[in-house]
């Protein structure tokens, strides 16, 4: 078989598509609130939101979110104690605290890769440092600490054995998204109809990152040789260039694809 064959027939489970995925992280909300009601957890409309928060259409990048969170989580809980304890009885500065820490953390949100990761972050700190206006004595704080962890652990926890099970993979979207081009492409060489050159436009549009993400995603898990990687990149720059062409009117060169 072909390195094309190989990356656009590979034996994988089927890509969920929008409404399976819809339905999925539907079915974990109820399945975070069923869980937090049975453990009496607090803040329940937070745990079901980082579901939201959280999920990815790819399987890799959402496990590595919550893998990521549950651990950023402890790290936030051991820094609150700190702050807590430099903060005690002095108001003002716990306030500055709240303020700079979470300014910092939202902008990185915005300016960096781990937005969800840093927005988390600079959440869950403020909650922390407003505890002391709800209990102004150690040991309920330090509960509520902890009730704070499983405000977080479980969601990510149910979202990560979800993602185990049921996640689309890099490679999958992957070959789905080619497969998409290379039917668009034909469509378009075989009628020249003005819906087909409009679909061709829109995936134009769309533009190749989602793609060189998927591959490089990919890439990091082991789930694409060398060659596979090589074939992958030869058809999406052949397939843009085609998409080009078709979403300006022209005939699609008689190009290879191979």
């Amino acid at each position: 078989m072909t390195n094309l064959g190989k990356l656009l027939h590979a034996e994988l489970a089927p890509t969920p598509n929008r409404l399976a995925r819809t339905i999925l992280i539907a079915l974990l909300c109820g399945l975070v609130v069923l869980a937090s009601k049975s453990l009496s957890l607090p803040e329940t409309a937070l745990s079901a939101y980082l579901i939201f928060f959280a999920s990815k259409e790819e399987a890799g990048v959402t496990i590595a979110t919550a893998i990521k969170l549950i651990i950023v989580t402890f790290i936030v809980i051991a820094m609150a104690i700190f702050f807590f304890i430099l903060s005690s009885g002095e108001p003002m500065l716990r306030i500055m605290l709240m303020f700079a820490i979470t300014f910092i953390c939202m902008y990185l949100s915005q300016a960096t890769s781990s937005g969800v990761v840093s927005a988390t972050i600079g959440m869950v700190f403020f909650e922390l440092l407003s505890l002391l206006d709800y209990f102004p004595f150690p040991n309920l704080v330090l509960r509520a600490l902890f009730w704070i962890l499983t405000i977080i652990i479980v969601p990510m926890s149910i979202l990560l054995v979800a993602n185990v099970l049921f996640g689309s993979s890099a490679i999958n979207m992957l070959r789905d998204s080619l497969t998409h081009r290379l039917k668009l492409i034909g469509h378009a060489m075989i009628n020249e109809s003005a819906s087909s050159i409009a679909e061709c436009r829109k995936e134009f549009l769309a533009g190749d990152a989602s793609l060189t993400e998927l591959r490089h995603t990919a890439t990091l898990t082991g789930r694409m040789t060398q060659d596979m990687v090589t074939t992958a990149i030869h058809l999406q720059d052949v397939t843009t260039r085609l998409l080009a062409r078709c979403a300006a009117g022209f005939p699609p060169e008689d190009e290879s694809l191979w």
